[in-house]
């Protein structure tokens, strides 16, 4: 009996999709997870989650990640080779991890048979991502036509977060220290913006401000047209004050003119959890359209 053509390794970015996506031909793998004490949790909703994480902000912990080593792939290769004639692994946003760089040279140990490609993406994207490449190949799209879809995926999409306050991005050694206590003293909170790399949307003194910057980064990358043209919108609520989360519900359904049952929330995934804390919540769009600074890459 031959093999089964194609197998998938995703990792755990995708947050809790990971269990909706994982079958037979699907293995995940997990970041690591490590607390101020140095503590390493497995990143697979078991002894660590997006409860416990909140719960441990608030106890005074905070944490760092560690990206899949290559070794934990090359497990999940060798039983997928089994049964399956080529691989395709989905990593993090090269921007939010070095896990799609380390993973370049077993490409090429596997050449030919083995794929890797970086979403650029976290979450529920990846999750979309995947399923549509997986229909894909089995309606019998050519190989490169999926892999040049989901290397452009991307750029439909866009996401923004805010913090509460800049700690948790300095205690996880991504802003200056000295930075962060001038920024802190003047009670204001950064956006970040997930465009392929993390970088400083903007800086905001309230969580009204915070939310309308959000809302302005779509519509720079997009244009108006981007409040009438999407497929999806995720709010990545990180068990906010509910008066806060219906705020931003109310205005979801007010720009997108859609109703609350089509807003998908959830809380983000745990390696960006780490990152942002306690108060810190997100906005994901999926336009129709592509990104005015993505159109050239």
């Amino acid at each position: 009996m031959g093999k089964n053509k194609f197998g998938f390794i995703i990792d755990s970015s995708i947050g809790v999709y990971g269990k909706d996506i994982v079958s037979s031909d699907t293995k995940q793998v997990f970041f690591d997870i490590i607390d101020k004490n140095g503590v390493q949790y497995v990143d697979d909703n078991t002894s660590l989650n997006s409860e416990t994480i909140l719960k441990a902000f608030d106890e005074g912990n905070f944490f760092k990640t560690s990206a899949v080593s290559p070794g934990k792939v090359m497990m999940a290769l060798e039983e997928l080779f089994d049964d399956y004639e080529n691989v395709i692994l989905f990593t993090a946003s090269s921007g939010l991890s070095s896990f799609y760089s380390n993973s370049l040279f077993l490409e090429e140990e596997y050449k030919g048979k083995f794929f890797v490609v970086d979403t650029k993406e976290i979450g529920y994207a990846i999750k979309t991502m995947v399923e549509k490449a997986k229909e894909m190949l089995n309606n019998g799209e050519e190989l490169e036509t999926v892999l040049s879809f989901c290397r452009n995926y991307y750029k439909y999409n866009y996401t923004s977060f805010t913090c509460e306050n800049w700690s948790p991005l300095v205690n996880s050694g991504r802003v200056p220290k000295s930075l962060s206590k001038f920024l802190n003293v003047l009670k204001t909170k950064p956006v970040i913006n997930f465009d392929i790399k993390n970088r400083l949307g903007g800086i905001v003194k309230s969580f009204e401000k915070s939310v309308d910057k959000i809302f302005d980064q779509f519509k720079k990358a997009y244009g108006n047209e981007v409040f009438s043209n999407i497929e999806y919108v995720v709010f990545y609520n990180n068990k906010i004050e509910n008066s806060k989360a219906e705020y931003i519900r109310e205005k979801i359904t007010k720009i997108f003119n859609i109703s609350k049952d089509k807003i998908i929330e959830m809380f983000v995934p745990n390696i960006v959890l780490v990152y942002t804390a306690n108060g810190s919540f997100g906005i994901h769009i999926r336009s129709k359209s592509i990104a005015k600074n993505r159109e050239e890459e």
